[in-house]
């Protein structure tokens, strides 16, 4: 009687339409930082400043004039220069593991960073097998006793695609959970599919574990990648993951993001790559260096919009050089041409929810549709021929929503 009274209460008060103002309290913005680094590679740093609730319609500013350094506890310290875009690097004094490194960031007006971590040791891989008749991968993995350790395993096919998969193995269950979307009508999913599987040692500590991954289909020419990761890469992943999850459910608890930034948000991690198959980070980056043109470009409202003129140059320092020439939006108005002149990064995700394994970001000041912009890459059909794509959601100055591809193909 009672629960049936409630309900009443609710769908006669929910007719009732009160609104109420709320005066939100203003928020400061703050640095969000992004480096992931790892053996031999140079120090990329990707600082961008948070939006605050009272702004958030606002353009955000370029952090360029930061000092970023980072202190090993060797005694080695590095100046990393400004590139473009909130983008800083540096090739001194590269990454080592066993050495914990401190990042260090002053930026007026925003509070100084610190963060720390460290490259964690590889992990031991004994083999990886692929079945001829099965859509399975099995990789033997011995897990070093009486040390905590975190692992991100992934799966390219041989253009370059991520390879959703399941994990197969019974006591990686609870782990696996967390990273399903947790539908009303699904609520207690145990394998969901996955592009990256972020584990935990503690099921096989000191073990030798068997991973079994179903990959739905040809496994001969795929490469597996093996991350022994951080605590502190782990931590950020697996709530980066459960909140990109919950973020549709409005009875959901929230999930606040692990950040290892004392001063601001996002992570400083560590991690040491076993590459099992032809598609190391390096064969990929090797693949992509060069120049592109725009080749095609579209609204998906006008399938046959003018083409700008767009060209670049991924450079091997992680230097960007290129331009852009605007069109004319009126007869009174002259063609211009923009400097795309600036940086990237290649990278690999640590989101879990729809997104890229690898990509490419290019950074500069221009504000520009290219400032911080995602670029996807693969192969077109002949499998040699490669390109790199952005589709992004774009508003007119009539706040309609209009979708935008852009491909850039590879001059030979």
């Amino acid at each position: 009687m009672n629960r049936w009274f409630g309900i009443v209460c609710l769908i006669v008060l929910s007719g009732c339409e009160n609104v109420l103002e709320i005066e939100l309290a203003p928020t400061e913005s703050e640095i969000t930082v992004t480096s992931i680094f790892t053996e031999n590679e140079p120090w990329q740093v990707l600082l961008q400043p948070t939006v605050p609730i009272q702004d958030a319609s606002s353009i955000p500013p370029v952090i360029k004039d930061a000092k970023v350094v980072i202190e090993g506890s060797d005694g080695s310290f590095i100046k990393l220069t400004y590139i473009g875009g909130g983008f800083y690097h540096s090739d001194a004094f590269l990454p080592q593991m066993g050495i914990r490194y401190t990042l260090r960031v002053e930026a007026d007006p925003y509070p100084n960073i610190v963060a720390s971590d460290q490259i964690p040791r590889s992990a031991i891989v004994e083999k990886v097998v692929r079945f001829k008749d099965k859509d399975q991968v099995i990789i033997r993995i011995n897990d070093e006793e009486e040390i905590s350790n975190y692992y991100a395993i992934s799966v390219l096919s041989q253009n370059m695609d991520r390879r959703s998969f399941l994990v197969t193995n019974p006591e990686l269950d609870d782990q696996m959970r967390r990273f399903a979307l947790q539908e009303p009508f699904q609520p207690f999913i145990d394998r969901p599919m996955v592009e990256t599987a972020y584990l935990h040692d503690r099921p096989f500590d000191g073990d030798q574990l068997d991973l079994s991954l179903d990959v739905g289909s040809e496994t001969q020419d795929l490469t597996v990648l093996v991350n022994s990761i951080s605590k502190a890469y782990y931590d950020y992943a697996v709530s980066k993951g459960i909140q990109e999850n919950i973020e549709d459910l409005p009875f959901a608890e929230p999930a606040p993001i692990q950040s290892n930034v004392q001063g601001g948000q996002g992570f400083f991690v560590g991690y040491n790559l076993h590459v099992d198959g032809e598609l190391s980070p390096e064969e990929m980056k090797k693949r992509l260096l060069g120049q592109y043109y725009l080749s095609s470009y579209r609204h998906l409202d006008d399938l046959n919009p003018i083409k700008p003129t767009i060209e670049f140059t991924l450079n091997n320092d992680h230097s960007v050089a290129g331009f852009m020439e605007t069109l004319p939006t009126s007869e009174n108005e002259d063609k211009k041409v923009i400097s795309l002149n600036g940086g990237y990064t290649f990278r690999h995700s640590i989101s879990i929810r729809g997104t890229i394994f690898y990509y490419i970001q290019l950074h500069q000041d221009q504000h520009t549709f290219f400032q911080n912009t995602i670029l996807t890459f693969g192969t077109n059909s002949d499998g040699e021929t490669i390109y790199l794509r952005a589709d992004q959601e774009a508003w007119t100055r009539d706040e309609i929503s209009q979708w935008i591809s852009r491909k850039f193909d590879k001059k030979e």
